[in-house]
């Protein structure tokens, strides 16, 4: 596999690597074995959240209502611990 980066994204590869002392493909699989991590839990928490939407087991809220909500929230604790 063969990847091209945009300059900036090269130079910055070149400073990190000079100032750690570490091979910039040991940088860029570290980089990248993290993202894909995050990536992936990212897609099983929104692949949960749907599961939970269909099934019913919550309820979508619109965007409005769920402001609405929040903004009250928020002025209930204020009112609390005002």
């Amino acid at each position: 596999m063969e990847v091209h980066f945009t300059p900036k994204v090269q130079a910055q590869l070149n400073e990190l690597s000079a100032d750690t002392g570490r091979s910039q493909d040991a940088i860029v699989n570290e980089v990248l074995a993290a993202y894909l991590d995050e990536l992936i839990e990212t897609r099983r928490l929104l692949n949960r959240r749907y599961d939970d939407v269909k099934s019913g087991r919550i309820v979508a809220v619109d965007g409005p209502t769920a402001l609405r909500q929040l903004l009250a929230e928020n002025a209930a604790r204020r009112t609390e611990t005002g």
